[in-house]
């Protein structure tokens, strides 16, 4: 996909964004799963639908361990 292409968001799409996002795939597995899109498309998407964003993936620390 070149820079000046634009992905027709159908709503099967944005349902498997939604779907996707909620059961804990990355940006990168929701593009793989979604022909002609690219992770950065799919990150934008995730934006403009305003899902919840995702803990930075760091487990928490422990106190006195």
């Amino acid at each position: 996909m070149n820079h000046n292409q634009t992905i027709d968001w159908t709503v099967e799409r944005v349902e498997t964004v939604t779907t996707m996002w909620a059961a804990g795939s990355s940006a990168a597995q929701i593009a793989a799963a979604i022909p002609n899109a690219t992770r950065n498309a799919v990150i934008g998407k995730i934006k403009r639908l305003n899902l919840p964003r995702r803990a930075n993936g760091h487990p928490s620390p422990v106190c006195g361990v």
